[in-house]
């Protein structure tokens, strides 16, 4: 069995990740690429973005939001062709996800709950967020999502796309502090060229 590193993180290009594997999707802006010519920008772009976000770390904020009473939270997933979709082997696919949730109750900070399950601000209607969900695809380890950029990171959609011929079933899960939501399952026939 596999561990947890996710190799494909440190791939020189973009070439997506299977979604079987644990990711962390962390480098985003300013990837390393293996060139001993240039590594010394990376370095001192690297070092400049810390020091710069060092310097800019707020404090706590002065209100936190938590679950109002009777709070609902609704991820709702789809793709380009709707809820089934019908793609060939390693044709991309672009995925979609909206998020409901709420309502939200304003608390001073002094009194933000010690267990985490609050949040800095809200939206309560989020159109699309398919790049901040967990994707999960049965059967797993046929799918490969595109890694989002930095300009694609917050609000955009996701591509995927399968590596074999099947029936796939696709859900995402949301990561709301205490909240982890599973979504509706669209189903994705791919076929072989």
């Amino acid at each position: 069995m596999e561990g947890t590193h996710n190799n494909a993180l440190h791939l020189p290009r973009r070439v997506g990740v299977p979604a079987s594997r644990a990711v962390v999707e962390a480098r985003l802006a300013g990837e390393a690429r293996c060139c001993a010519g240039t590594r010394w920008i990376h370095r001192t772009a690297m070092i400049a973005a810390f020091l710069s976000s060092a310097e800019c770390q707020p404090g706590p904020p002065e209100k936190v939001f938590v679950q109002g009473e009777r709070f609902t939270h609704v991820v709702r997933v789809t793709s380009d062709q709707g809820d089934r979709a019908s793609v060939l082997v390693g044709q991309v696919l672009t995925l979609h996800a909206s998020r409901e949730s709420g309502p939200w109750a304003a608390k001073p900070w002094s009194e933000a709950p010690k267990d985490g399950c609050w949040i800095r601000s809200t939206k309560e209607r989020e159109p699309e967020v398919a790049t901040s969900v967990t994707w999960i695809t049965e059967p797993s380890g046929n799918s490969v999502f595109e890694l989002p950029t930095a300009s694609t990171v917050i609000d955009a959609p996701r591509k995927v796309r399968f590596t074999k011929a099947g029936e796939y079933r696709l859900s995402a899960t949301s990561a709301i502090s205490c909240s982890r939501e599973l979504s509706n399952v669209i189903v994705v026939t791919v076929r072989q060229n």
